[in-house]
């Protein structure tokens, strides 16, 4: 697959690369769907989430590159390749954890039920994701693990500015998160519908499918070297470090529905 991940090159390191455009392709959707959501009219006002979008957008930058540059060990070129946001280095699963925290502050200002903003918002992330992940399948990285033998569903890359190994067939591992992301949408989607007055449960319902998603599909990318010999073993398969955040996520997904349940419940029986 001769893929350049760099669309136009502007100035030195400075250029449109894939990835970047399908990370704001999927933002510009997102906010579209956000601003379009009933109920988002309903409750949340729009320069509310305008705001809260900007700072969900810093903290999950922050956060998505932190707990990569954590976990990836990408410290060759000192602190400040941290800086360097036009080179590749960026965890989604690290914005997931980021954001909550920072956007709740912000709305315990405001007088909004963080809850009930991250039900609305976490029908569409997603969607967002799963357009980031076509980002990483044309960048080459998030790769998968190397095949003996090509078939028709691995990739092979061969551009030389492509971050994944070249001539040599691999796992598709960002269209797996991709089709998970997807399908995890569509179920968002119906869930929303049918527990709308469950407060958390939708976004509990998103931590749990999204932690099991990259959960499952890490078995089928490519682990650094670190983590292959410090790494936990469990049924002779090593479990990475992002395996083990994904099990926290869903764990907490579970807990906020289980929670989401019982006062919907207790809530319902006084009236």
């Amino acid at each position: 697959m001769y893929i350049n991940p760099t669309l136009l090159q502007i100035c030195g390191p400075i250029g449109i690369r894939i990835y970047g455009l399908m990370i704001v392709t999927g933002l510009c959707l997102f906010m579209y769907l956000v601003l379009r959501d009933e109920r988002r009219k309903q409750y949340i006002p729009e320069y509310v989430f305008h705001t809260a979008f900007f700072y969900g957008v810093i903290s999950g930058i922050i956060g998505g590159r932190l707990l990569f540059f954590l976990t990836e060990y990408q410290w060759d070129e000192g602190p400040f390749q941290f800086f360097k946001l036009w080179e590749p280095g960026f965890s989604l699963l690290g914005a997931v954890i980021a954001i909550p925290p920072v956007v709740t502050i912000y709305l315990w200002f405001k007088n909004i039920s963080s809850l009930l903003f991250f039900d609305i918002i976490a029908v569409y992330i997603p969607l967002l994701q799963a357009i980031s992940r076509f980002g990483c399948f044309g960048s080459g990285c998030c790769h998968g693990l190397a095949l003996d033998q090509s078939a028709w569903w691995t990739v092979m890359y061969e551009h030389p500015d492509s971050l994944a190994p070249l001539n040599i067939p691999l796992h598709p591992t960002q269209l797996y998160s991709a089709v998970a992301s997807l399908i995890l949408f569509f179920l968002l989607l119906l869930f929303s519908r049918l527990y709308s007055s469950k407060r958390g449960f939708i976004f509990g319902f998103y931590l749990f499918g999204e932690g099991i998603a990259r959960f499952v599909v890490d078995f089928f990318r490519m682990r650094s070297e670190y983590e292959m010999t410090y790494g936990l073993k469990i049924f002779q398969s090593h479990v990475t470090y992002y395996q083990g955040i994904s099990a926290i996520v869903s764990t907490v997904g579970v807990i906020m529905m289980i929670i989401s349940f019982v006062y919907s419940e207790k809530r319902a029986s006084k009236l």
